[in-house]
Order: C-alpha cells, then sequence, then structure tokens
C-alpha cells in the first residue's frame, strides 16, 4: 500500500485539527444560554471520564507492580504466575496490565494529575489512556511532558501522537520484519494480488462475516466483559480503516495507469513489428530482378 509522507500527515493533521476548532466554536455559537449549560455539564462528565480511566489504570498498574514485587506471596494453587490469573479473571490481555503497571512506574501521582490536567484553551481537547500507552515509550519525564503538550495543543488522536514520537525519535515503527520486494515484476503482481486477496477474505470471513465475526461479536458483548481501552482500539482501527480506504482508492488508479501502461507498450511493439515485416516485404518487391516464385502444389512430376 501506498505510504502517505511526512508532510501529508502533517498537513493532515493540522486540517483536521484546524476543522475540529471551526466546527466546534460553530456549534457553540450557536447554543442559547439554556443549551450550552446543559453542554458545559456534558463536557465536564466527559473530561471526568477521561480523567477517571487515567486513574484507573495508574492505580492497576500500582495493583500489579505490588503483585510482581513478589511473586512468591501472589502466584496460583497450580503455580501459576499471578499476572496471569489476573489477566484471565479479567478477560484483558497481558500487555494491558504491563503497560499499566509501566504508566504507575513511570508517571508519580503528580505527574499524573499533571498530565489529566493539561486541555487546550480553544477546543477542551484532552488526553486518555490511548495517548499515555503511547507516551510510555519516551525515556525521559520531560520528553513525555513535552509531546503530551504538544498533542493536546494540535489536538493529535493517539495514532497521530505515535506517528510523531517516530518521526521525532527516528523510530520506523511496525512489527517483524521488513517487507521484501519480490525479484521479478510478474512475482511482484502476483504478491499485490495475493496479499490483497488474504485481507479481504479475513474481512469477509472472520471480521464482518455472516455468521460468528468480530464486529458481531462487539456488538453482543455484555457489559461486564466491556473495557475503556477498547474503544480507543476501535478508534485507532477506524483511523486504520480510513487510511486503507485511501490507499486502495489511490491503487485503483495507479492499476489502471500500469494496466494502461503495459496494453499500450505491447500494441506499440506489435505495430512496429506489423511495420517492420510490411517494409521488408516493399523493399523485396522493389528490387530488380527480384522476384517472388509461386509454387504450383495441385502437380506432382
Amino acid at each position: 500500500m501506498g505510504r502517505q509522507s511526512l508532510r501529508t500527515r502533517a498537513t493532515r493533521s493540522q486540517t483536521t485539527a484546524s476543522l475540529v476548532t471551526e466546527g466546534r466554536a460553530d456549534a457553540i455559537g450557536q447554543m442559547n444560554t439554556q443549551l450550552r449549560q446543559k453542554f458545559t455539564r456534558i463536557e465536564e462528565a466527559v473530561n471526568d471520564m477521561r480523567a477517571q480511566n487515567l486513574r484507573f489504570y495508574h492505580h492497576l498498574g500500582e495493583i500489579c507492580h505490588e503483585i510482581s514485587e513478589d511473586p512468591g506471596k501472589y502466584v496460583g494453587q497450580d503455580g501459576t504466575p499471578a499476572l496471569t490469573l489476573i489477566e484471565r479473571a479479567l478477560s484483558t490481555h497481558a500487555r494491558t496490565l504491563r503497560a499499566a503497571t509501566e504508566f504507575s512506574r513511570k508517571y508519580t501521582v503528580a505527574q499524573l494529575e499533571y498530565l489529566i490536567g493539561l486541555y487546550n484553551r480553544e477546543t477542551n481537547y484532552q488526553l486518555n489512556w490511548g495517548h499515555a500507552v503511547y507516551l510510555l515509550t519516551l525515556p525521559t519525564e520531560a520528553r513525555r511532558q513535552s509531546f503530551a503538550e504538544e498533542a493536546v495543543a494540535k489536538m493529535l488522536d493517539p495514532k497521530a501522537l505515535h506517528d510523531l514520537i517516530k518521526r521525532r525519535t527516528g523510530r520506523t515503527g511496525g512489527h517483524g520484519r521488513r517487507h521484501e520486494m519480490p525479484k521479478t515484476i510478474g512475482a511482484q503482481i502476483r504478491q499485490v494480488n495475493t496479499e490483497s486477496e488474504k485481507w479481504l477474505r479475513k474481512n469477509n470471513e472472520v471480521w464482518t462475516g455472516a455468521g460468528e465475526s468480530v464486529f458481531g461479536n462487539i456488538l453482543s458483548l455484555p457489559l461486564d466483559k466491556m473495557e475503556p481501552e477498547m474503544v480507543e482500539q476501535l478508534e485507532d482501527i477506524g483511523g486504520l480503516m480510513a487510511r486503507i480506504a485511501d490507499a486502495a482508492t489511490e491503487n485503483i488508479g495507479r492499476v489502471e495507469r500500469a494496466k494502461e501502461y503495459i496494453e499500450t507498450a505491447i500494441q506499440e511493439r506489435a505495430d512496429e513489428v506489423a511495420a517492420a515485416i510490411a517494409e521488408e516485404a516493399a523493399q523485396a518487391q522493389a528490387i530488380p530482378g527480384r522476384q517472388s516464385r509461386e509454387i504450383d502444389l495441385s502437380t506432382t512430376r
């Protein structure tokens, strides 16, 4: 898939932030006094929920840290590690518990409250747990604070913050080995076709299938199985799917141009060969004394 340039990503982030600011100002400007009072209460509730979410993960991390410091005391009856049992009991992921533990270690209570208190004065934009996960990849308090303040000022979503951190720190991102380019053009074309079919098949059979599907399971998820991080993960998926859609649309155009280029080149080559044969035949006719012989296959000696 085509990759967006750093300049394109930065421009898109700035444009999005500008549109959010303008849309917010326009919406609030149209509210009468009574509605604005209600909106203020709603906004306070949303901000309180974000703050509670960050405090929840920080407190969860403190508990997990205490457990990890004394593994002999906290252990399953069959010897299963404590955090493994907690992971199963909460139906969460080990990486979430690890991130929460790291969050409690890297952020003091004062630093946590500073993070919660950051907000964009124009839009009231604030950070959530998704931002904190990426801030944890930074080695120092100063860098975490700097990136957090920039994310609030520019209203970056967690994925945009992650991209910014990778650009500034020189990280390439991604998982596993770098994808290799097949050696021949034919193999390259087959790779695009094969990998695209795999993605589409997984989407149709697993993510959105008629029977059991990922999104179907999510929409039937009971309340006691829901986690705040799921919302942030789904937001990341939504952004990723939008980029996939953009890349797919661009690739449709690339496919048409590539197909037209090859078809045109092949036709031009065929025309050149036909013209060369015709020219050779014309030259042969023009040489004095050289005539083509006709062979009568109807008679035999």
